[in-house]
This record gives C-alpha cells, sequence and structure tokens, in this order.
C-alpha cells in the first residue's frame, strides 16, 4: 500500500534501525519504545492484521522472536499485536518488549 508506513519502511523508502531480516520479516527497533527493547517484527508482505496471517507466517513470526531473545539475553518478555482501531498502523506487526515487569501498563 503506497500510504502505509511499514510497507515504505520495508521498501527502503524510510529509514528504520533494521536488526534482522528474514525473506518474509523485517525486525526494527521502535521509534518510541516502551520497554528497554522494544522490537517491531512485521511481514514484508501488507497484510492487514492477524486475520490475514497463514501458519506459516504465524511460524516464522515466533521463530524470528524466540531467535531475537535468545541473541538479547531477553527471558521476560510480552509479544503483543494490535488490529483495528487499537492498531496505530493498519499493517499486521508484533510488538516483542523485553525485560518487562508485569504491572507495565502499555
Amino acid at each position: 500500500m503506497e500510504d502505509c508506513v511499514f510497507c515504505k519502511i520495508v521498501n527502503r523508502e524510510i529509514p528504520s534501525d533494521k536488526i534482522k531480516e528474514t525473506d518474509s520479516l523485517i525486525a526494527i527497533n521502535d521509534i518510541n519504545p516502551q520497554a528497554s527493547t522494544h522490537i517491531l517484527i512485521i511481514p514484508k508482505r501488507h497484510i492487514k492484521d492477524v486475520n490475514g496471517l497463514d501458519d506459516l507466517l504465524w511460524t516464522e513470526i515466533k521463530k524470528l522472536g524466540l531467535e531475537l531473545m535468545g541473541e538479547k539475553g531477553i527471558t521476560n518478555f510480552r509479544m503483543t499485536t494490535n488490529a483495528g482501531d487499537a492498531a496505530a498502523v493498519h499493517h499486521m506487526h508484533m510488538h516483542l518488549l523485553g525485560e518487562i515487569s508485569s504491572d507495565k501498563k502499555i
């Protein structure tokens, strides 16, 4: 989608702090972190929300999230996604929040 900020990041039209990339996903540092580690895992293909994910892409997101947590030594984490009006950007993405306490409101 031409007006989607994440599509522009994927297409390198907007710079990002890229951490890792696969054939299907890109992982970047969030520009407004809500935890000591706040990574966005974004499908390269524009998908509106989790309803558009297939099992293969879900598995790839999980694998990349676990890989990033292992590399960063993260043991306390949340992986969340937003959809509909709860999403600031209407392009499916996971928030990987590391070393975050259970009482932290996000």
